[in-house]
């Protein structure tokens, strides 16, 4: 009973916080976290490789899939945090629960295949984290669903083509154009150039936290089944659209850099920072190189710790620059700098400057990318200007903005989540060495260029 309980506790317990209402956002926020807490000790306890069948199907645990639902686990933990602190949790926390049921059974279900159908039902659930009332957001959601849907039976054709005797005419083989089908799948579900928009959109004019869930959480999963997919089929391995891959990367970064330039609101900022950082990631990831791929994980990791520090700082925002309601007097001094401080920090991370570790994760994929695109260098330099100029831009408006008296006795407890993130993100950022090691051991069973394989 243990895997379905792992599958069918946060179903349930996501329809319940759906019954609570929004509402009741510290009751939803408290059941979210202890049915995520729930999960964390079941997979905690589950015996690893020990094949199950269930349903029809074989389940089976191993170290990747454990540690990728316990990181799924403790993000989404910390973002229906944030969610509290930004009044959207009651919108947040029962679709996000309801989705790491449904990554529970796509981690632990062995046909990669099915699993790739699986996940693209969870993935509509993301777009249930879109508060109401957002005309912006709304739009990405709905662009964002339609560029997520509309390549999902990629996996099961291409996967025909591996298992089937097909001939096709000229040079062009099956596992050719099955490698192509998984590339338009990768390029959506991870919305690289052109379909970078959408996401931004999510966050253009205020905080989303179901973006930030996006981000951390959604972009990780993909990368996991891509593996997989590898794993279980080796001939979509192919080196042409891994470079097409790697080419929609590039553009994601450039672009998304640049467009940071134009946003007014420091949400927005946050937004294209995010997908530049995801776009020089996967430029690591499809290289093909140990160090490169090594890099990209670590920008993927970091990007993740960066994004939940601004979101936490954005999200905290108005409690820091608040006046007392009695007293009619600010709030003390330490707040606003401390806020804008872990902001600013996140976004320059994002950028990849020194000393928050992007610098050195990317300068394991520049050597592998210089030698035969000697403009990748210039086009990730513009790129993170975009991004430090869009940071200049929004920040004086930022530091002038002040929120409406509050009273609230809890003003501080966002601030000290804040404070924990900021320690944690400058304590990567010193030990870039020690985060990278730890995953090439992680990912080094399925990602063969880690090992040499």
């Amino acid at each position: 009973m243990t895997l379905q309980w792992l599958i069918l506790l946060p179903l349930a317990s996501s329809v319940l916080l759906f019954l609570i209402g929004p509402r009741q956002r510290l009751l939803v926020s408290l059941v979210g976290l202890v049915t995520l807490l729930t999960n964390t000790r079941v997979v905690q306890n589950l015996p690893l490789h020990l094949t199950t069948r269930l349903w029809g199907q074989q389940w089976m645990l191993d170290e990747l899939g454990q540690a990728l639902l316990l990181y799924a686990y403790a993000a989404t933990a910390l973002l229906i945090v944030i969610a509290f602190f930004a009044d959207q949790a009651g919108g947040f926390a029962p679709p996000a629960v309801a989705h790491c049921g449904l990554l529970s059974a796509v981690v632990l279900l062995r046909a990669a295949p099915l699993s790739f159908l699986l996940y693209a039902s969870a993935l509509l659930l993301c777009a249930l984290t879109v508060r109401p009332g957002s005309p912006e957001a709304a739009r990405g959601a709905a662009r964002w669903l339609i560029a997520a849907a509309l390549p999902v039976m990629c996996v099961p054709l291409a996967v025909a083509l591996q298992q089937g005797d097909v001939t096709l005419p000229g040079q062009l083989t099956a596992a050719d154009v099955g490698s192509w089908l998984v590339w338009l799948l990768l390029l959506s579900w991870w919305t690289l150039f052109p379909l970078d928009g959408t996401t931004r959109l999510w966050s253009k004019d205020r905080l989303a936290v179901g973006a930030l869930f996006l981000w951390t959480v959604k972009d990780w999963t993909v990368l996991y089944l891509w593996l997989r997919l590898w794993q279980q089929y080796p001939a979509l391995q192919a080196e042409s659209p891994m470079a097409g891959l790697g080419i929609a990367g590039l553009a994601t970064a450039v672009f998304s850099g640049v467009w940071a330039f134009v946003q007014s609101e420091p949400s927005g900022v946050l937004a294209c920072a995010a997908m530049s950082a995801l776009g020089i990631a996967v430029q690591g990831l499809t290289a093909g190189a140990g160090p490169a791929v090594q890099g990209g994980l670590v920008v993927l990791a970091t990007r993740s710790l960066a994004t939940w520090l601004s979101g936490a700082a954005l999200a905290a925002w108005p409690l820091a620059a608040a006046r007392d309601a009695a007293s009619e007097v600010n709030a003390p001094r330490w707040r606003k700098p401390l806020v804008f401080g872990a902001f600013a920090i996140g976004i320059l991370a994002l950028a990849g400057l020194p000393p928050w570790g992007g610098l050195t994760a990317q300068g394991q994929i520049l050597p592998w990318l210089a030698a035969e695109q000697p403009y990748v260098r210039l086009a990730w330099l513009s790129g993170s200007l975009g991004i430090v100029l869009g940071l200049v831009r929004c920040a004086w408006p930022l530091w002038h903005s002040e929120a409406g008296p509050s009273a609230d006795p809890r003003a501080d407890l966002p601030l000290l989540l804040v404070a924990a993130l900021l320690v944690l993100m400058l304590w990567v950022g010193l030990q870039p060495q020690s985060v990278a090691g730890w995953l090439a051991r992680l990912f080094g069973k399925l990602f063969p260029a880690l090992t040499g394989g």
